[in-house]
């Protein structure tokens, strides 16, 4: 016993040598320069247009029209990032009003969608029922048919049912189940092992309780990095209230109408002021919650 821990020992300290013997080799320090330039490289490329829109947000608009847009603002414009609020308008829409109405919007979007998405997922992956298969196979289908193939349809579904701009249109993102939701939370719930629940129904847990109590917590992982895919994705979203909601623009809306609107006198500063801020929400949610991804994906409460 004591042999094998010794030579156990022996081959650890061997490898690590080894290890650190191709770390001074030529070749390794090549390799890690290229791909640390490389890698340097493609950060910049992604920080610096961050980067220019906000210098140019703080000019004035005959500024950034008479000098180069690469150079920093002679005066630096803070009030911009006030002014937009009254300065900026779409439909006689504030800018603040927009701000709003994306919140609302992408917060109820996720929260009713993700939540839904949870429900179909638990009770097709964890139950046995005589329509399983065709709510399984109606899911997959929807996921094949081309999104402009139900355009109409969908249109004329939210004029029949009284949601056309109105915000109970969000009783629709109860139907969003499907798509890369459902198969991440079908594969996850599918894959919890059948003691969690029997250990609940010998409790005397119901059904609904195991669902929200024990099943729903241990998929926290997964459904917070949902929930932030599908608030980035709602709140970029503009073509839904350009076509359900005219009369409630969403920030992504507002600076799509104001650009197609003001091609030939737009004042730019005021543009990119309002795209910062609009990229500022997103940017924190996903600082906030890029740990939490992995954080809870394996977790367990079994005991022996």
């Amino acid at each position: 016993m004591n042999t094998e821990i010794k030579s156990l020992s022996i081959s650890k300290r061997e490898l690590k040598k080894e290890r650190e013997l191709i770390k001074k080799t030529p070749a390794f320090i090549a390799f890690f320069t290229i791909m640390f330039i490389v890698l340097f490289l493609h950060a910049v490329s992604l920080i610096y247009p961050f980067i220019w829109l906000i210098l140019n947000s703080l000019k004035t608009n005959y500024e950034y029209v008479s000098t180069s847009s690469l150079l920093p603002p002679q005066n630096w414009q803070f009030a911009n990032y006030i002014d937009v609020f009254t300065v900026f308008k779409v439909k006689n829409v504030s800018f603040l009003m927009m701000l709003v109405n994306s919140i609302w919007w992408s917060v109820g979007n996720t929260v009713i969608g993700v939540f839904m998405g949870c429900v179909v997922s638990y009770t097709v992956a964890r139950f046995e029922f005589k329509a399983k298969p065709i709510v399984y196979g109606v899911i997959m289908f929807t996921m094949m048919f081309p999104i402009y193939g139900s355009g109409a349809s969908s249109y004329k579904q939210l004029f029949t049912l009284g949601l056309y701009d109105n915000p109970l249109i969000l009783i629709k993102s109860a139907g969003g189940y499907g798509g890369f939701q459902f198969l991440m939370l079908y594969a996850f719930f599918k894959g919890l092992p059948q003691d969690y629940m029997e250990a609940a129904e010998i409790d005397g847990a119901g059904n609904f309780t195991t669902f929200l109590r024990i099943m729903l917590p241990m998929a926290i992982g997964p459904i917070l990095a949902l929930c932030v895919v599908s608030f980035v994705s709602s709140w970029n979203d503009y073509m839904t209230s350009i076509i359900a909601l005219p009369s409630f623009p969403g920030l992504a809306t507002g600076l799509y109408l104001y650009e197609q609107a003001m091609k030939m006198g737009m004042n730019y500063p005021m543009y990119y002021t309002g795209t910062v801020i609009t990229v500022i929400p997103v940017i924190i949610i996903f600082c906030c919650f890029q740990d939490a991804f992995l954080s809870n994906m394996s977790i367990g409460g079994l005991k022996g």
